[in-house]
């Protein structure tokens, strides 16, 4: 008999998840300037939520995946958006 295995992608994502995610978000578009609805926008959300499903669940992890200083001061973005589309 096959049994199936369920892939931690596989399950749904909760209201926590989604926060987490959200806040990520909202800080990498404040970051890079990115256009609320621009094509760029939907990039960033399809990867951190991909990146999220993949295990990376830390806002850390999350926001220097990005290429995002670590630092309070926000200097600019050592990586351009363009970089990483699918």
């Amino acid at each position: 008999m096959l049994r199936r295995y369920i892939h931690p992608s596989d399950l749904p994502l909760f209201s926590e998840d989604l926060d987490r995610c959200q806040k990520v978000f909202d800080i990498v578009r404040e970051e890079l300037s990115i256009e609320r609805g621009s094509e760029k926008e939907e990039v960033i959300a399809a990867s951190i939520i991909h990146f999220y499903k993949q295990g990376l669940r830390d806002e850390m992890q999350l926001l220097i995946w990005r290429g995002l200083p670590r630092s309070a001061e926000r200097s600019p973005p050592v990586i351009q958006v363009g970089e990483y589309a699918t």
